[in-house]
């Protein structure tokens, strides 16, 4: 038995879900950002990311394109 509702609902959900999906993202990054600060130097964090510019890991490792790590088997 399917639940039948009005073409505004499903617009008004779709709407919804759109904004909490980009609110999850945003807090994500936010808490990232404050994870990174607290735990990292600055000089760590211009390492890592002169090496995620160079498509490096944490470890020096080179990444294939899709993120996946050289070094896994």
């Amino acid at each position: 038995m399917s639940t039948h509702i009005s073409y505004e609902t499903w617009l008004f959900m779709r709407r919804r879900i759109e904004q909490l999906e980009a609110e999850v993202y945003r807090l994500t990054v936010d808490r990232d950002h404050w994870y990174a600060a607290a735990n990292y130097t600055p000089e760590e964090l211009h390492e890592m990311h002169m090496r995620a510019s160079q498509g490096r890991d944490e470890n020096g490792a080179w990444l294939w394109p899709d993120g996946v790590r050289t070094t896994a088997r």
